[in-house]
């Protein structure tokens, strides 16, 4: 028996999404159900100890609703979807409201330009070079082989450099190009996840506001992440607490022992990571998962 993990889906494209840097389409989706075959299993019985592969969709977003639901629902399968609760309550601060803004420029070279153009420019870095000093490309992210040069300079950039400015350096770059954020066409709505409740899926915990680096942040902010995402789930969908503390997983796989240690005193049931990298000592809150990129990767 192979080992047991889940398989990681975000953006989807069909039915009026477009194409995007790591999107899946309903027939890549199906051939990976197809390829699954038996070891692919419901959400609720993988909870239990069955089966081997499971199927889960991160931060919420309206076309895994729109598009990879009526998939899962033809071949009788439940999913995990793990939910960033701010989202519900109209954040516009949030990474993927950023990301469909990179996704509008003709190539992603061409944003990471302009970027970095950007740092350099309201006084961030004194160069581009001096920032990526302590930067190995060779070992940064290593684990998530789908990411091109480009993408790990970028999120090196974004996430040990820029830190907390990202949102300054963004909200600057969209106001001079006049781009025009479709909020409401990103997320699902509390109505769509109390129909996926309705249809057996397990609906898990992804922090409130998905920090792209919250395993950094201080404990009591990590922990006031999950308690407001527990909050903020169980309003939506009128259960209990407990109910939403089955699953979890980590936001871009950020997370220490500290993280791991509320998990556990919040008495969350069990969580899952961004990767299928050895880890010794596995926790329940360490789960892998083989990124989709990669299986449609091994494709070619």
């Amino acid at each position: 028996m192979g080992m047991r993990h889940g398989i990681m889906f975000h953006h989807f494209h069909g039915g009026g999404y477009p194409v995007q840097q790591g999107s899946v389409g309903a027939d890549e989706l199906e051939r990976m159900i197809e390829e699954a075959g038996k070891d692919l299993v419901s959400a609720d019985k993988w909870l239990t100890g069955r089966g081997i592969i499971c199927l889960s969709f991160d931060d919420m977003l309206k076309s895994q609703f729109e598009i990879a639901l009526p998939v899962l629902r033809h071949y009788k399968l439940t999913a995990f979807w793990f939910v960033n609760t701010s989202g519900l309550e109209g954040n516009t601060k949030l990474p993927e409201l950023y990301r469909m803004f990179r996704c509008g420029f003709s190539t992603m070279e061409k944003f990471y330009a302009a970027f970095e153009k950007e740092m350099v420019a309201v006084g961030i870095v004194d160069g581009i070079d001096n920032a990526l000093r302590e930067y190995d490309e060779d070992t940064y992210l290593k684990d998530f082989p789908f990411y091109t040069a480009a993408d790990k300079k970028f999120r090196y950039l974004r996430d040990m450099v820029v830190k907390d400015k990202y949102y300054n350096i963004m909200d600057a770059m969209i106001e001079s190009h006049g781009f025009k954020l479709e909020y409401d066409s990103t997320w699902m709505s509390g109505s769509d996840l109390n129909n996926l409740a309705a249809d057996g899926h397990v609906i898990g915990l992804h922090s409130h506001n998905h920090p792209t680096t919250l395993g950094t942040l201080p404990i009591e902010n990590q922990l006031e992440e999950y308690r407001k995402n527990v909050a903020s789930l169980s309003r939506t969908l009128s259960c209990s607490e407990t109910a939403v503390k089955r699953s979890m997983s980590h936001p871009c796989n950020s997370y220490t022992q500290a993280t791991l240690g509320i998990l556990c005193g919040m008495r969350i049931d069990m969580g899952f990571r961004s990767n299928m990298a050895p880890v010794e000592n596995r926790t329940r809150w360490e789960c892998p998962r083989e990124d989709c990129a990669n299986i449609k990767r091994n494709w070619t």
